[in-house]
Order: C-alpha cells, then structure tokens, then sequence
C-alpha cells in the first residue's frame, strides 16, 4: 500500500466553515463525527496565546518519482470561495481561499465506512506556509469535501464542493517536483504538554507556545513545532484522544515534515502517524512508550 496509510478521517458538513478544533483523523477503530453546531463551543484552555518560530525554516526541493503512492486523481473547478483541485497521479496543484494554484501531492487514504466516504490527505506547498489538506470521495466518484488547514495559524477551513475523483490500485509513476521554500512564521499552539525521561534514547518534549524537540535512535534530535490541535475527546466515538499537528526540522539531515502526535489515554505514552518528511517523501512514524503528556495551560 506504500505511504497511503489507512488513518485519516475528517468529520464532514454540508457547509464551508472555520473550526479553531475540528477532526481531520481516526485513531484505529474510531470513527468521528461531524463537529458540533455553532452554538456549542469547543473545549476551552483558556486564554491561548499563539506564539510563532523565529527562524525560517528551510526546505530542500524535491524531484523524486512516487514512492509507491496509488494514482489517485481529483478534480475540482475553480469555485466562488477560491477553491480548485487539479490532482492527476497522485500529484498536481490546489488553491484555497483564492489563491495562486500549488503544488500538491496525496500520500494517505482511508476508507471511512460510517460516512460512506474515502478520504485522501495530501500536502500542498507554497513558499512561506505548507496547507495540508484532506478530500472527501464517495463511492461513486464525487469529491463533495475539503478540509485544509495552514501552518502558520492555528485552525481549520472546510469547503463544500462539487467535484470528482478516480482512486485506483494503480501505483503512480508521477514525479514529484517541489521547488526549494522556506517556511516562516510556523504558528506554535498551546493546551498541551509532552514529556519523556531526559535519559531515554527515544524522546520527546513538547510545550505549549514554544518550539519542542523529539529524538530516537539513529535520528538527530529534531525541532517540533505544534502549530495546531484537534480535540476528539467528544463527538469521535467510543475513543477518546487529541492531535497535535506540527512541522518537523531536522537541521543535521535537512529535512523538514508534517507530523500528526496521538494523545490516547488508552494507548501507553505518545504515538505520531500521517507523517510525510521532505525531501526524501518517507514516512516517519515514531512511539515514545515512555512518554506521559498532559492537556490545558500551566
């Protein structure tokens, strides 16, 4: 299956929307909901300042043939809210919110039977902010959703739309062609804390409003920066769990990621999953068993 995971699932709406905390993944069996309505208010930390990174952050272009990514297409024309998807063999351009088409590329998929939908996730880059970004395919080929988010803020923008997609079994043989970019401004959230032993070789130490670190064997410690949360302790089934989405940089390798971190009282210390690391386009999924976290402000 290759880098196309099975573990994303956005809730969907019928309408476009901006949600501070709102669901863009499923841990194993969970299944989410559509978020609340608009007169229910997401969990409150309260105040949460959000701070940004004061370096840029450089990344490295790529020119790589698809590691084993399924040739998925989509296709959405440009719509009144400035939302276009062009996707052919997995790679192609996207543009929200009216603006300049990007390069993007999917890497992860799931099958979310309780919705009746598959939902592809994929990465679009533009010099100075990465949007990752997940589309909503029905069975018979509709694309009636997107979600995206941005690295230099904190939240989530979906659009409803009337487009198409043609998912395959068929392994891409696209290039993937990403000019060099330098992230700026990489938000840095807060309502969160992880922390491991200072001793064990596989570690991580994430702070609200602050840039964090992770290391484990073979691989440098690297910069983590949470630029945004999602909450699924409510309306996401029978589980009980919160995201931390986040850009990681590792400056020895010069490689720079996006990274989702599991925060699961039934799960022992901290998983990371639906990772996609540039320029390499590997995965990089790491458990820090030992790891204990926490959720609200000091």
């Amino acid at each position: 299956m290759g880098l196309m995971s099975r573990r994303e699932a956005h809730p969907v709406s019928t309408v476009s929307v901006v949600c501070v905390l709102a669901s863009v993944a499923s841990l194993a069996a969970a299944a989410c909901e559509p978020p609340p309505a608009g007169s229910e208010a997401p969990p409150d930390f309260g105040a949460c300042p959000v701070s940004y990174f004061d370096e840029g952050v450089p990344v490295p272009p790529v020119h790589l043939a698809m590691p084993d990514f399924f040739a998925f297409g989509a296709h959405v024309p440009l719509r009144p809210a400035g939302v276009q998807v062009d996707i052919e063999n997995a790679v192609g351009t996207v543009r929200f919110d009216g603006g300049a088409p990007m390069p993007a590329f999917v890497f992860h998929f799931v099958d979310w039977s309780d919705i009746q939908r598959t939902v592809f996730q994929g990465l679009a880059v533009a010099n100075g902010v990465w949007f990752p970004f997940w589309l909503y395919c029905t069975d018979d080929g509709t694309l009636d959703q997107v979600w995206v988010e941005r690295t230099d803020r904190p939240g989530w923008t979906s659009f409803a739309v009337d487009g198409a997609c043609a998912p395959t079994s068929e392994v891409s043989t696209a290039t993937i062609d990403l000019p060099a970019n330098t992230l700026s401004r990489v938000a840095l959230t807060c309502g969160f804390g992880v922390t491991t032993p200072a001793d064990h070789d596989t570690r991580a130490d994430l702070t609200s409003s602050q840039p964090g670190s992770m290391a484990f064997p073979g691989y440098t410690s690297t910069t983590v920066l949470v630029f945004n949360t999602y909450d699924c302790r409510t309306n996401c089934g029978a589980r009980n769990f919160f995201e931390l989405h986040s850009i990681t940089w590792n400056r020895d390798r010069n490689e720079v990621g996006f990274q989702i971190w599991y925060l699961d009282p039934l799960v022992q210390g901290v998983l990371t999953d639906n990772t996609i690391v540039l320029p390499r386009v590997a995965s990089q999924n790491v458990t820090f068993p030992d790891a204990t976290w926490r959720l609200g402000n000091p």
